[in-house]
């Protein structure tokens, strides 16, 4: 895990019978689903596809980002693993999920696991991570800058449970 996760596991570390329950925030001006496809189809404008490639590529996209969510909360992705999640480096309530895609590139969620368990995963942001042309600094303070607007998006849903309810339609069906 490193010295950025010391003493820090998540409830989806080890595999689990039952799904975690997770949360894609929803509250105020946050909309954690309607981000994940506007990322999407950033993405996709941005490699110039079209017509039908277009659409197949970002529902592709969303698909697999949220098939990563699902695996995760079944705990079927090992903590620190490349490619899976681990804490986020500068905000000590989040952590990373990675998602790849091959034509489109790297992204990432960021989530907080509240200590009440309801729900289990509050995923508060996904975003396209940008490395073209840029230096390994200028890489780290970008994700920096989404893991502390996740953070901030965390801390100011924390009052209204980031828009969690019972029987949550912005929940994740197992």
């Amino acid at each position: 895990m490193g010295s950025k996760g010391a003493g820090r596991r998540s409830v989806c570390a080890r595999r689990r019978a039952t799904s975690a329950s997770v949360h894609l925030g929803r509250f105020q001006d946050v909309d954690v689903s309607r981000e994940i496809t506007e990322v999407a189809r950033v993405a996709v404008e941005q490699t110039g596809l079209r017509g039908i490639a277009a659409l197949q590529a970002e529902a592709s996209l969303i698909g697999a980002s949220r098939a990563q969510l699902r695996s995760f909360a079944r705990g079927m992705l090992p903590e620190g693993r490349t490619g899976a999640f681990e804490p986020a480096a500068s905000q000590p309530d989040m952590w990373e999920l990675r998602v790849q895609d091959a034509r489109l590139g790297a992204f990432r969620f960021y989530h907080g696991e509240p200590e009440c368990g309801d729900p289990d995963v509050a995923v508060m942001l996904f975003h396209q991570k940008s490395t073209d042309g840029l230096s390994a600094d200028e890489i780290a303070q970008a994700q920096d800058r989404a893991m502390a607007q996740a953070q901030r998006r965390y801390e100011r849903g924390r009052p209204c449970r980031w828009g969690h309810v019972d029987h949550c339609s912005s929940c994740l069906n197992q």
